[in-house]
C-alpha cells in the first residue's frame, strides 16, 4: 500500500528529489535493485536539486525528518552504489 501511494505522488510531483530518493531506498529494500538504481538515477540527473544532499544522513533524518526506518534503507543502498 504505502508503495503504490510513492509511485502515486512521484507521477504527481515528477520534480520531487524527496520522494525518489524515498522510492529508491524503499526499492532496494525490498531487492527491487534495478527499480531502485532507476528513480535513484532519475532524480540524481534529471531534477535539478538533484540528489546530492540525499547523501548525507545527518540532513534526511534532521532536515528532511525522514523516520530512521527510511534513512537506514536510503543508507543501505547509497552505501551498496557506492560500492559497485
Amino acid at each position: 500500500q504505502a508503495l503504490r501511494e510513492m509511485v502515486a505522488i512521484s507521477r504527481r510531483g515528477p520534480g520531487s528529489v524527496d520522494i525518489r530518493a524515498a522510492l529508491a531506498a524503499l526499492y532496494w529494500h525490498q531487492g527491487q535493485d534495478s527499480d531502485a538504481r532507476q528513480v535513484w538515477q532519475y532524480a540524481c540527473e534529471r531534477i535539478n536539486a538533484g540528489c546530492g544532499k540525499y547523501l548525507d544522513k545527518d540532513w534526511v533524518g534532521r532536515i528532511r525528518r525522514w523516520p530512521p526506518i527510511m534513512t537506514g534503507y536510503l543508507n543501505d543502498f547509497i552505501a551498496a552504489q557506492t560500492l559497485s
